[in-house]
Order: structure tokens, then C-alpha cells, then sequence
């Protein structure tokens, strides 16, 4: 089994996202409040916790791999959502069972890996709010997702995913039941238009 050792005065239910603290000589399962956006629930970065260990060893219950960058991860209605970059060509928003760390769904689209200033991948946070996940992508878009994916059926006025998650000019992929629905999808540098100076690290709030 693997124990990860740590200590540290604040814990942030965010950075926990594969570890469990539990009570010495307890088997229960105990998880914490939802962190749904960047710097959580209040925007300050300080978790309401009460009663986490802030030394000892931390069970972890599971881990991913989820490539190269900078995003944090957010957590809400048992949900984890995380995104980062495959090192060549994708960026991925991935969305995790909370306790299980089972995959629900992918969201995956055309991306350059953007190392002209560090390492490059994602930069963006993801927001939950409801039975929505909205995210500013690497490419200076607003996507608004299923938080259920494509397992519900491909909701929304957007019906494109098949064209979306494919270079230009490639051949349509028609997604599955663990795909990622769009909703909807606002392009910035198009119709506002703006662009994020470097990198897209914006998050909705």
C-alpha cells in the first residue's frame, strides 16, 4: 500500500486529489467538502475543513497521470476534473470518479504544446458549477461541458464534437459515452475578439 508522508500547517482539499486522511486505526472513508473552482468555494485558497490531519502519513486511494501542465484540479458532486497536455499535440480536460478514480469522461482537442516560455502545457482551471463544467481553453475559447458527459446523450446547441476533438481537415471521430458533451462554445479571439497575452490561463468564476 502506499503511504505518502507529509506535514504542513493548511491543507487544501484541491492538492489532495488521490490522497484520504483517516483517523489512526480507522477504516472509514471520509471525504472532504466540494473545491469547484480555482482557489475554491470562497476564492481564497482556505479550506473550512475541520478535523484533517496536518502530519503523519496519507493513504492514497488512487493516481493519474494527466501529462504536462499547470492546471489544478477541482472537485464537486463526486466528481475530480483536471486538464493537461499529452507533451505533442492534445490538450485534455479529464473528469474522475471522486472515490474510485475511474474515468467518466475525456475532453480533448488540437493543441501545440506552447513551450516557448516554460515547459508549456495547460495553464487554465476548470470550474464546476452544478451539472456544468466550464473551462477557458488553450486556444482562447469558453467551452461549457456535460458534467455527465456523453453518457446522457449529446445535449446542448452544439452538436460538433466529432469535428471539434480532430486537427482541421481530419477525419470526423464520433465520441462515445465517455466523451465529453459540448454545450456550447464561445470563441474570444473571433468574436470579441481578444486574446490572452502567452497563454489562455483564465478560469470562469
Amino acid at each position: 500500500m502506499l503511504m505518502l508522508p507529509f506535514s504542513f500547517p493548511r491543507v487544501n482539499p484541491a492538492l489532495l486529489l488521490s490522497a484520504l486522511l483517516l483517523p489512526e486505526g480507522s477504516a472509514l472513508q471520509l471525504y472532504g467538502s466540494d473545491w469547484p473552482r480555482y482557489r475554491g468555494p470562497a476564492l481564497d485558497g482556505i479550506s473550512t475543513e475541520a478535523g484533517l490531519r496536518t502530519s503523519g502519513e496519507a493513504k492514497v486511494l488512487w493516481k493519474k497521470s494527466v501529462g504536462l501542465g499547470y492546471s489544478a484540479p477541482v472537485i464537486g458532486g463526486g466528481r475530480v476534473v483536471i486538464s493537461g497536455h499529452d507533451g505533442k499535440e492534445k490538450d485534455t480536460l479529464f473528469c474522475f470518479d471522486e472515490q474510485s478514480g475511474e474515468q467518466r469522461w475525456v475532453f480533448s482537442y488540437p493543441q501545440p504544446i506552447g513551450d516557448l516560455y516554460f515547459q508549456g502545457g495547460t495553464t487554465g482551471t476548470a470550474t464546476i458549477d452544478g451539472d456544468r463544467v466550464y473551462l477557458v481553453t488553450n486556444r482562447c475559447e469558453v467551452v461549457c461541458l456535460d458534467v455527465a458527459g456523453m453518457a446522457n446523450g449529446n445535449d446542448g446547441e452544439f452538436t460538433a464534437e466529432a469535428t471539434f476533438s480532430v486537427p482541421e481537415g481530419a477525419a470526423p471521430v464520433e465520441p462515445g459515452d465517455r466523451d465529453a458533451d459540448i454545450l456550447w462554445r464561445f470563441d474570444m479571439i473571433r468574436d470579441l475578439p481578444v486574446f490572452p497575452h502567452d497563454a489562455a490561463n483564465c478560469s470562469i468564476l
